[in-house]
């Protein structure tokens, strides 16, 4: 967890793995709250918050054009993921039901920005629920 505690050497690290998705830090933004997406909550129940905001040089990483959970979601989730997984090379876990480390990606587009290669969509599989058609339900509450 050594590289969580230096904000300096943490922004420089992750400075080199969003440049090579062609991505400028913007800032990063710390807190601690109560770890309530996992029951039973790891270590002592607080999770630390990083949210990292970003600017993408590349303004097609996240897809050209698609409705945003059928293109910009998906892509954004593999950015994630690759992050994860650079997290889990370096010991710190970010991710599952032991993780007491969170990381948000707030992208902003570059208004000079060019387009290029779309980054490859992350795809999940169903967990087998139905979705109810809203025109099947009954208009009146009863």
């Amino acid at each position: 967890m050594y590289l969580l505690n230096d904000r300096k050497q943490l922004t420089h690290d992750l400075e080199a793995f969003f440049a090579s998705y062609n991505i400028e830090i913007l800032g990063i933004q710390e807190r601690t709250r109560d770890n309530f997406e996992r029951f039973p909550a790891p270590g002592d129940g607080k999770i630390r918050c990083f949210t990292v905001s970003v600017l993408c040089h590349n303004i097609s990483i996240f897809g050209h054009t698609g409705p945003y959970l059928e293109a910009v979601y998906p892509r954004l989730a593999m950015l994630h993921q690759k992050l994860a997984a650079w997290f889990r090379d370096r010991g710190i876990n970010i991710s599952g039901t032991q993780a007491e480390v969170s990381f948000s990606i707030i992208p902003y587009a570059d208004p000079s920005g060019t387009f290029d290669k779309e980054l490859e969509a992350l795809e999940r599989y169903s967990k087998g629920q139905t979705v109810i058609a809203g025109n099947t339900l009954s208009p009146v509450y009863p």
